[in-house]
């Protein structure tokens, strides 16, 4: 099997194959959190803060998506990777068919409710009287391509899982690369504004899924989508198999609700707090973290074939040493980036604002306290990931509901009422952080006990 493919999953060590896959996933990524960075940029500068904040507000609806996009991705490559192991090819391709005609209906239905209820929406996810008709303009342009990016999100598990990982870069740096191009372009010389950053983002989404699909369609050399009647030919069984994918992607799903939430609970407080000001210097932060968030999601995502592979081979000695890799590859990645962002926090948050003092005194002053979190977020993430790899994707929902849902809620309720704003920064590294512990508990008392 390994012979079809530059990656062997049967000969290559742990180390290797992890090499292999985490280069070019965390190229990919990277690029797509500049792009992310590129866009603030260009908003924060031509349009202003106001816009910063707008785009903030309606960052919620694509993080929903993109959960969508996640949870299947995640349960459909976990469950191919093990049919895989088993000699079930066919089983394979029905898996990752159903996964993507499945989310791309949920994520088409999604977006017809949003279009249709543009204000509503924009007032459920904090948006002010002032700044609705920049939240309105924004959401509707973004939306528009909503159904794209969930192809290209979960399509790139599918093509990692087929051995490709440096297809996957290269769809995601190509999409990267036309959003900052189209984000200058409709931006500054046709003066679009915000509705530009938007269309950028949508079209860079549309090529990006044409890449994926093209390659899942014509150039496979594992798993490849199979024919619609043959992937839903077993009658309801592919409810079943849709339930099973859900459960085991489900913490992708929460993660990226829970980052959702984050946003909406930071613009409810921040706003609270210091007004449209707080909410322009906590959406810098917020334009950060997919920064932060990409290491450690790279790292996942890179080491999720692997142990689902080892594991559906029962080769548990593969399984703890790619753990126990990907753990401390994590951590070191975390800690350097703790340094550089308190280190230069000042010039970072230039990038985003002029003429804005109040906001630019704001991030600065919080962006140190943000970046607590990335220690914990590192440990977290690579954990969960590795949950979902080894099929327990209930623990992956209860460690993820615990750091996305539980505590961040009582974080932001409880820790601004007693350090003022001060608590509202250190809300999410709080959060974390509990969570961290409670998983290194659960690894002390209950995985220690067992051999894999």
């Amino acid at each position: 099997m390994g012979s079809s493919t530059s990656l062997d999953f049967d000969r290559m060590s742990p180390r290797r194959l992890f090499t292999k896959m985490f280069f070019p996933t965390l190229l990919g990524m990277f690029s797509g959190s500049v792009m992310n960075i590129t866009d603030g940029i260009f908003v924060g500068q031509r349009v202003g803060s106001d816009a910063l904040a707008a785009i903030n507000i309606a960052a919620p609806i694509f993080m929903l998506v993109t959960g969508i996009a996640l949870m299947f991705g995640i349960g459909a490559s976990v469950r191919a990777s093990v049919s895989l192991a088993q000699g079930r090819v066919g089983e394979a391709n029905r898996e990752i068919t159903m996964a993507m005609v499945v989310s791309v209906a949920v994520v088409t239905l999604f977006s017809a409710l949003v279009i249709v209820n543009l204000d509503a929406v924009a007032y459920l996810f904090g948006s002010t009287h002032r700044l609705l008709p920049l939240v309105r303009e924004y959401l509707l342009w973004v939306t528009l391509g909503m159904p794209f990016s969930c192809v290209l999100f979960s399509g790139m598990f599918y093509v990692r899982l087929d051995g490709a990982p440096k297809f996957a870069m290269w769809c995601e740096i190509i999409g990267a690369l036309l959003n900052i191009l189209l984000d200058y372009i409709f931006i500054f010389p046709l003066g679009m504004g915000i509705m530009g950053a938007a269309l950028a983002s949508s079209l860079s989404c549309v090529v990006g899924s044409l890449l994926i699909m093209g390659y899942l369609l014509f150039y496979t050399k594992r798993v490849s989508l199979c024919r619609f009647r043959a992937a839903f030919a077993r009658g309801s069984q592919w409810l079943y198999t849709t339930w099973m994918q859900v459960k085991l992607g489900l913490s992708g799903f929460l993660g990226e609700l829970a980052i959702s939430l984050m946003l909406v609970l930071g613009n409810y407080v921040f706003s609270e707090l210091l007004g449209e000001s707080g909410v322009a210097a906590y959406s810098i932060a917020c334009y950060c973290s997919p920064l932060f968030f990409m290491i450690s999601n790279a790292i996942a995502q890179s080491a999720q074939p692997i142990i689902s592979y080892d594991y559906g081979a029962r080769r548990w000695d593969r399984v703890r040493s790619t753990l126990k890799l990907v753990l401390t590859v994590a951590i070191a990645c975390a800690l350097v980036m703790t340094v550089g962002i308190v280190s230069f926090s000042g010039p970072l948050v230039s990038l985003f604002v002029k003429d804005a003092p109040s906001t630019y005194a704001l991030a600065v002053k919080g962006m140190p306290l943000f970046a607590v979190d990335l220690l914990f977020l590192a440990i977290n993430v690579t954990m969960i990931g590795y949950f979902q790899s080894v099929k327990r994707g209930t623990w992956a929902t209860i460690f993820t509901a615990l750091r996305g849902y539980v505590f961040l809620l009582f974080s932001f309720v409880v820790l601004p009422k007693i350090w003022g704003v001060t608590g509202a920064w250190l809300a999410i590294p709080a959060a974390e952080g509990l969570t961290s512990l409670c998983i290194v508990l659960f690894a002390v008392f209950r995985l220690g006990r067992r051999k894999h």
